[in-house]
């Protein structure tokens, strides 16, 4: 009677034990609540190259706006620095002092580079997503498509029982 408790137990417990991805702001994809690593996700992935190709296709957008993004606050930074710290006056010959106007190419620039990173870093997490909702369809699929090879009836002096091999 306590093989049947025993079977009760365990068998909610295999359905339940499906490996799950999420994707968390920033990129992350996490296995069953834990961070995976990209190599790691590209290494069991890698008979399905969509799966790859959409991941590898977000990474890269996040890549790409990052350094769109941190160099255009760098750029800015470094404008308006140099136009605090630099002194833009010269001298006349009559001892009046005349203020240089400072060019305004690197605000634009920086701006620009700002600007331009917004829709780059809104697109790569679409794409990650995807690709994990993708993961999680093939995990399903794979479960679904187990073959039992070959089964077996055992009994001997402590009980009674069927054996399966997938």
């Amino acid at each position: 009677m306590k093989s049947v408790y025993y079977l009760f137990l365990i068998v909610p417990l295999f359905s339940f034990s499906q490996e799950i991805f999420t994707f968390k702001n920033g990129g992350t994809v996490l296995q069953n609540g834990i961070k995976i690593s990209p190599d790691d996700l590209r290494a069991q992935f890698n008979q399905n190259q969509q799966i790859i190709d959409l991941y590898d296709a977000g990474r890269n957008k996040k890549t790409i706006g990052n350094v769109l993004l941190y160099g255009g606050i760098a750029t800015l930074t470094t404008k308006l620095s140099l136009d605090l710290l630099t002194d833009n006056r010269s001298s006349n010959s009559n001892g009046s002092y005349q203020t240089e106007r400072s060019s305004i190419g690197g605000y634009i620039l920086g701006g620009i580079l700002i600007v331009s990173a917004i829709p780059i870093k809104i697109g790569f997490s679409k794409k990650i997503r995807k690709a994990v909702e993708l993961m999680n369809q093939e995990i399903i699929t794979q479960k679904k498509t187990t073959f039992v090879e070959s089964t077996s009836f055992i009994a001997n002096s402590n009980g009674i029982g069927i054996s399966l091999n997938f």
